[in-house]
């Protein structure tokens, strides 16, 4: 006699929990896979509006989902670590001005956070010290 699906031969059940048991593995790296992407793992650019919704009290995990690696850490007096992230605006393809974002955390909980605006100088090469002077040659 020839073996039928819905009969219980144990070669078709070994087939049937193969497939569920790759079909659960696929969806959770998926899953996986999903979740990395949501919580950023590099040093992202940061925005104005990612800096509003950063909160006081938040954890270093909430932080690291919303805003990725920072782009340095420093370790402050006692115990205070200092997170940077930096926000570049271009105009024309050139470097309009930096926005520098600093998160202050202590015991892995968020408890200040202060913003710089960094300007290009008002000058460019061209109207800098000429870097001969004072050493003109003599007339």
């Amino acid at each position: 006699m020839g073996s039928k699906i819905g009969q219980n031969n144990p070669e078709d059940r070994l087939k049937f929990i193969t497939k569920i048991g790759s079909k659960v593995k696929n969806s959770f790296l998926f899953s996986l896979i999903l979740l990395a992407c949501a919580c950023n793992s590099y040093s992202s650019a940061m925005s104005r509006q990612q800096y509003d919704d950063v909160l006081l009290g938040a954890s270093i995990s909430d932080l690291m989902c919303l805003l990725g690696e920072p782009y340095s850490v420093r370790c402050l007096c006692d115990g205070v670590e200092e997170y940077q992230y930096i926000e570049r605006v271009s105009q024309n393809d050139e470097l309009a001005y930096e926005n520098h974002y600093f998160i202050k955390v202590v015991n892995g909980q968020v408890v200040s956070k202060r913003m710089k605006v960094e300007s290009r100088p008002a000058y460019d090469l061209i109207y800098e010290a000429d870097p001969n002077y004072p050493n003109y040659p003599p007339y």
